[in-house]
């Protein structure tokens, strides 16, 4: 039998998510509350998109997977938060290329991104990334109701309205960025 997530208010929990989240939603200025952003605790080994789905029960259309790409083109490096939902692979080498306008894009070192972002492995979200990343969300993310996504602590999960997403600085909506796997 899965076992249900039990959301609440992101900052009446700040134990469950990173400073930087903290931060970001207690100046929140966009046209949802800050409020709409819920927190629940999770099984740090049911983290991963696919686990935290099947374990917990929730669609993968209403979960979504961030990952931090580098693109380079010339001596111009760029890191970049890229948002699918779980069941969407990112097509790093077709729209994140060209709308980075990079030569290459590959996933950005572990260890910078988590040095950088102040969040754990396994729990990235683009909330509260540094202020200078890009943000690229598939349509897909930013049209759902809510939408289940890292709290930058690996032992919880953010449920939130896709639309917030689309409010961050320097977020991008691309059409077509994920890929729907194939099973």
């Amino acid at each position: 039998m899965p076992t249900a997530l039990r959301f609440q208010p992101a900052l009446e929990r700040t134990d469950l998510i990173s400073p930087t989240i903290i931060q970001l939603l207690s100046n929140w200025k966009g046209s949802i509350c800050a409020k709409e952003v819920w927190v629940s605790e999770i099984d740090s080994a049911h983290a991963g998109g696919k686990e935290l789905c099947e374990h917990y029960a929730v669609s993968p259309d209403e979960g979504a997977t961030c990952v931090i790409v580098e693109a380079l083109r010339g001596t111009t490096r760029t890191l970049a938060a890229c948002v699918a939902p779980v069941n969407y692979r990112i097509d790093f080498n077709g729209k994140v290329r060209k709308f980075l306008n990079a030569r290459r894009v590959f996933l950005a070192p572990l260890k910078e991104i988590l040095h950088e972002s102040k969040m754990e492995y396994g729990s990235i979200t683009p909330i509260g990334l540094p202020e200078h990343w890009p943000i690229l969300l598939d349509e897909k993310v930013t049209n759902s109701p809510r939408i289940i996504i890292g709290a930058g602590k690996i032992n919880a999960k953010l449920s939130l309205p896709g639309k917030l997403l689309s409010e961050l600085q320097n977020a991008s909506i691309i059409n077509g960025l994920g890929i729907k796997l194939e099973h």
